[in-house]
């Protein structure tokens, strides 16, 4: 994440280390789905049921990133390898309704201005509203 240029890399690592510090020194390819849940668990019980989704789908990337590495054919020779046989994240249900979805829209000035702001370029039909 950091070096991709994530913003949010710093929390990642701080969210690792508080709630997976028992569990650092286990090889990812021995970590049951148990774990995961215990992990998880920690945190709904703290009172931050959003937090644990968040966390489950940074656990469920870092296992996806070492099953693609090591099954990348560009790494064959490479000296680092996770073995991962599956996913743990990925057998553990997600905590659903955690997240509320909003209820309104993007306003037509919300959206020119989220637009400009990241340098997008619109079709020139959308840059003008409709009548």
């Amino acid at each position: 994440m950091k070096s991709s240029g994530k913003r949010t890399w710093r929390d990642v690592k701080q969210a690792l280390l508080a709630n997976c510090c028992c569990n650092l020194d286990m090889s990812a390819a021995v970590v049951p789905p148990q774990h995961i849940k215990m992990i998880l668990r920690k945190i709904i019980y703290r009172g931050s049921d959003v937090q644990s989704t968040r966390f489950r789908s940074h656990l469920n990337r870092a296992f996806e990133f070492g099953i693609f590495y090591d099954n990348a054919p560009e790494h064959l020779s490479s000296s680092i390898l996770f073995n991962i046989p599956r996913n743990p994240v990925a057998l553990v249900p997600k905590n659903i309704g955690t997240e509320r979805v909003g209820e309104r829209a993007l306003s037509f000035d919300e959206l020119l201005f989220i637009c400009n702001y990241n340098g997008s370029n619109l079709p020139l039909t959308l840059k003008t509203p409709c009548t």
